[in-house]
């Protein structure tokens, strides 16, 4: 048991340098072409950049609905191929998969549904999920932070990003994490422009 468990976690670990390497590759292509693909503007390499944990670790989301709500970043969670590209990137930060049928309409109805409010409560979802709390006790909570931050951010978090995150995983609050990840405002510049 303990044996494959251990081939488990090691194939996982596997499967997420193929996924960051496949996001820097993808990064990288983009930027020498000067493309973007998706709505999503891509940077290169995982450059130190300000933190995005405030207003979003603790839960606090003060004025962060309503300066979503306005503009044209909505406008985007109103077309149903982006906000399925959401779901799916959702999960395969998260959960380390792609979404499944279930997931993906019912998550992708609820966003197009309630915009802003919809992908915060969504992400929140997944991230209380038992399988994302599976994921992180098995991989433990700082890889699990360093692999949203590359999937979402195209970086490797900053210092305080990463010791706040690492804290709410260890104490139990995924739902806070991702939530308040995903309500910040770098992942809206990367994922809606």
């Amino acid at each position: 048991m303990k044996n494959q468990l251990k081939q488990i976690v090691l194939l996982r670990s596997l499967v997420l340098a193929v996924i960051a390497a496949c996001v820097t590759a993808t990064s990288l292509q983009a930027q020498a072409f000067g493309e973007t693909r998706g709505g999503m503007r891509r940077g290169g390499g995982f450059e130190q950049g300000r933190g995005e944990e405030r207003g979003g670790f603790d839960g606090d989301r003060r004025g962060r609905d309503d300066r979503h709500d306005r503009g044209s970043r909505r406008g985007d969670l109103h077309d149903a191929r982006e906000v399925a590209r959401l779901v799916d990137l959702i999960y395969i930060a998260a959960l380390d998969r792609r979404a499944d049928r279930a997931g993906l309409d019912g998550f992708s109805r609820e966003i197009l549904q309630r915009g802003t409010q919809g992908l915060y409560d969504s992400a929140r979802m997944i991230g209380s999920s038992p399988e994302f709390a599976q994921i992180v006790r098995m991989d433990g909570s700082r890889r699990v932070v360093v692999n949203l931050y590359r999937v979402f951010f195209n970086r490797y978090p900053d210092p305080s990003g990463l010791y706040n995150w690492t804290r709410l995983l260890d104490e139990g609050r995924g739902g806070d994490v991702l939530h308040g990840i995903v309500a910040s405002e770098e992942f809206f510049q990367n994922q809606l422009y």
